[in-house]
């Protein structure tokens, strides 16, 4: 029998940097596939949890290191998904600045959703790009 409700992460690394799985634990539901435990730069990975029981809901999370360096991390990301049994679907994802976390997808009862993580400027340093074509004014406010 399938479960009433189900989510299919699939995670593209586009940074330039690796992800070390931290931690990753389910409020409700079971793995199907458990998040791996690295995702290289330029790797697409997938993990899925799902509903266990008479009319629940799957809901999870996970958070990856971000690698700077052989032993060295700096800062982390953070991905969590809710397919509940009655309501609708949610998800958030926070990370550090200079990297970014896109999302597509997510809705239906056996949902999918797609994040890209990856950085927030061209050269990975945190710097938008745009403050270094056009320049950008600081105000130091009042003095």
């Amino acid at each position: 029998m399938a479960a009433s409700r189900s989510v299919t992460a699939n995670f593209v690394n586009n940074a330039d940097v690796a992800l070390i799985r931290d931690s990753g634990s389910l409020s409700h539901g079971i793995w199907t596939f458990q998040p791996p435990a690295r995702i290289e730069v330029g790797a697409t990975v997938s993990w899925e949890s799902e509903s266990s029981g008479v009319a629940t809901g799957t809901e999870g999370e996970v958070t990856y290191k971000i690698e700077t360096g052989p032993g060295q991390t700096a800062g982390s990301a953070h991905f969590h998904w809710d397919n509940p049994f009655v309501g609708s679907n949610s998800y958030d994802e926070a990370t550090p600045v200079g990297y970014k976390a896109d999302r597509a997808g997510g809705d239906g009862d056996n949902a999918t959703v797609d994040w890209t993580f990856d950085c927030s400027s061209a050269t990975c340093d945190g710097i938008p790009d745009d403050w270094k074509i056009n320049g950008v004014t600081i105000d130091p406010g009042e003095e």
